[in-house]
């Protein structure tokens, strides 16, 4: 009797010896499963914007930044380069190319925005069916056909969309002086425009 208990006791120690051995064969499986087979694998960004800037008094850099930040903000990347230093073959690394520019007469036809306006001009198929965007900051008024100035300029190159962006008063009549920085509320316009912008191109690749 003794030698039977003995044993029943050696079989249930056995089946649940077993039984926790296949529980955690299981476990690991199911982890398996559940861990991504490259879990280091980078997120795409859902826009990788471009943004070219010319600024004097460094007012219309302070609205790239501004746009840069709610890019980055609403998950896309973006990169800011100076017009002096834009290189058109870099539009290809890019899913948005947009264009910032001081104002001189409504337009980025001469004065100080010649930088602008000259990157545009070497521009030659770069910009094809690209999605594209326009802001400015003017020191009186003038601003937004700046904005439309440059869309009609990048239209000709062949962009595919053209979202015209937000205008801010800041600076000083012909760039003469640094004049006002751009204010608390208006760098906050343009970056919830870079947010917006982020928005409209996830839109249009669905």
């Amino acid at each position: 009797m003794k030698t039977t208990s003995k044993m029943l006791i050696r079989a249930v120690i056995i089946s649940t010896i077993l039984a926790c051995l296949s529980g955690i064969a299981i476990a690991q499986i199911e982890n398996k499963v559940l861990i991504p087979e490259k879990p280091d694998m980078a997120i795409q960004a859902k826009m990788n914007a471009l943004i070219m800037y010319h600024s004097k008094t460094g007012h219309t850099l302070e609205a790239a930044n501004a746009i840069a930040e709610g890019i980055r903000s609403a998950g896309g990347s973006a990169t800011i380069v100076p017009a002096k230093n834009f290189i058109p073959s870099a539009i290809n690394q890019y899913d948005a190319f947009i264009v910032g520019s001081p104002c001189w007469g409504g337009s980025i036809a001469d004065g100080v925005a010649t930088p602008v306006s000259n990157a545009i001009k070497s521009i030659t198929i770069e910009v094809k069916d690209k999605f594209c965007a326009g802001f400015s900051v003017n020191a009186g008024y003038g601003g937004h056909s700046t904005v439309r100035s440059i869309g009609k300029r990048l239209r000709e190159k062949g962009c595919g969309k053209y979202v015209e962006g937000p205008v801010a008063k800041a600076g000083a009549p012909l760039s003469l002086w640094k004049g006002p920085a751009v204010k608390s509320e208006d760098l906050a316009r343009y970056k919830a425009f870079g947010e917006d912008l982020v928005r409209q191109f996830t839109e249009l690749k669905k």
